[in-house]
């Protein structure tokens, strides 16, 4: 790390005292570009990071489908929130009547927009995961 740290001020130094400018030579910007960039990319993701995300999108679309189907809309109508909430409707009746009259995908998508973190969870452990208890609310 040294060795690398003292050509990359070598470089710098050279350039100024070449040009009058601070800076680095095209050759050093290019290495530093090329380093960013394999930084930048899957190499350098946390692979727990990707998991996360891959867990969050699949949840998400299992939701979506699941507000999507018809025959679901009336079980959403009589859930209750679990621990941690006031206690309304999970569904309220505004947006059950535009899952049922409108763009049901359109209105499933807004609906999953609108939730917050804690609310998205606790909707989805309720659908999908009821032995899930709420320890950290």
């Amino acid at each position: 790390r040294e060795a690398r740290l003292e050509r990359f001020l070598a470089d710098v130094l050279a350039h100024a005292q070449s040009t009058g400018q601070l800076g680095m030579s095209d050759t050093m910007a290019k290495a530093i570009t090329q380093l960013t960039d394999l930084l930048h990319s899957d190499v350098h993701q946390d692979s727990l990071v990707a998991m996360r995300d891959k867990e969050a999108e699949r949840m998400i679309i299992q939701l979506f489908t699941f507000l999507c189907a018809e025959d679901n809309l009336p079980l959403l109508e009589r859930l209750r929130p679990a621990v941690g909430s006031e206690g309304g409707p999970y569904l309220s009746r505004g947006t059950l009547e535009r899952l049922q009259t409108g763009n049901r995908h359109v209105e499933a998508a807004r609906y999953i927009a609108s939730m917050t973190d804690t609310f998205f969870l606790e909707l989805y452990d309720h659908l999908f995961r009821p032995d899930v208890e709420y320890w950290f609310f």
